[in-house]
């Protein structure tokens, strides 16, 4: 996007609808500030798409469903690959659009339909990383000689892992969050809603550890998990360790907070879990959004047709007799 693309953006008439609908979704929807930024830039692109190709336009009144439609094609056309727009890419550019549009309707500041009968592209989800069991532990290992950040960034890994939370989450976290005894924690995840979750005995363990070095940090607040200057850890912090620990340990595949969330819910799965209660545990809203780790390996999904089709069983049965 070109200078002169961002001063028009800046100085349209379409600008203060923008804000005051970004400022509805963090303060009324309790979006956050990663997902209001996600659909900013989103409604810049395609205000500075229609100052390009319909520059008469001054007005969300004015825009119509061809001019969007004719936006969409150019921009999934466009010779370079960096910036030509993908089918996910499309889905997510339609979704915070019909958001918009729908805002403005109630807000009465509009009166037309510019999006409402465009369909979404059809697209492959994405199935989600995980690390194996094995490359977890690898993960974890703890130096010869641990020091106190050793013995916090084990905690944070097997907290994630363990419970399925969010990076945000976790460094959310303050100490009367976790109840050591009942092996409970409190959750605050997206739009501020509570949950309780269980937190396994090995991370029990590893915040123990991390208790009992932790005001060697000399704390200047009651979060969990601190840096060296006693205040809270960031996220960006987390997602570098974490990286840092795949890199010293070989680990073949790159590995971020995500990943162990993945893992955990992977891991939940195949225990046997079921998927709505895996829902409630990582704070979904929906549980389409949980179906994405129902990607059990084919050998997980042979083992389970062998076990409980009826025919399967019979088939089996026949073997052993002969």
């Amino acid at each position: 996007m070109t200078l002169e693309d961002e001063n028009y953006y800046l100085n349209s008439p379409f600008f203060q609808e923008i804000c005051d609908f970004l400022q509805y979704l963090a303060l009324e929807r309790n979006y956050s500030d990663k997902t209001v930024e996600s659909y900013r830039l989103t409604l810049k692109r395609a205000v500075c798409e229609l100052h390009n190709f319909y520059p008469e336009i001054t007005s969300w009144n004015d825009v119509t469903e061809t001019s969007i439609r004719k936006i969409i094609r150019t921009l999934e056309n466009l010779n370079d690959p960096s910036r030509r727009m993908s089918g996910r890419s499309k889905a997510h550019f339609l979704s915070v659009l019909k958001s918009f549009h729908r805002y403005l309707h109630e807000q009465g500041r509009i009166s037309g339909n510019f999006v409402s009968n465009i369909e979404a592209p059809k697209y492959s989800a994405r199935l989600p990383e995980y690390l194996t069991e094995e490359q977890f532990n690898e993960l974890i290992k703890l130096p010869d000689c641990p020091e106190p950040r050793d013995y916090r960034d084990n905690a944070i890994m097997e907290l994630l892992f363990s419970s399925g939370l969010r990076v945000a989450e976790a460094v959310s976290l303050i100490i009367d969050d976790v109840d050591m005894k009942r092996g409970m924690i409190h959750v605050v995840g997206k739009g501020n809603k509570e949950r309780y979750i269980p937190c396994g005995e090995y991370a029990l363990r590893a915040l123990k550890r991390w208790f009992q070095v932790r005001d060697t940090y000399n704390p200047q607040c009651d979060s969990i998990f601190v840096n060296r200057f006693g205040t809270p850890l960031t996220t960006r912090a987390v997602q570098i360790m974490i990286k840092k620990k795949g890199l010293e340990n070989s680990l073949p595949v790159q590995v971020h907070p995500h990943k162990l969330r993945h893992s955990f819910a992977t891991e939940m799965l195949r225990g046997g879990a079921d998927i709505k209660v895996i829902q409630e545990l990582m704070g979904h809203a929906s549980s389409n959004t949980t179906g994405v780790y129902l990607h059990l390996g084919i050998g997980d999904l042979k083992k389970v047709y062998t076990q409980c089709h009826p025919l399967a069983l019979l088939g089996n049965k026949e073997d052993n007799d002969e």
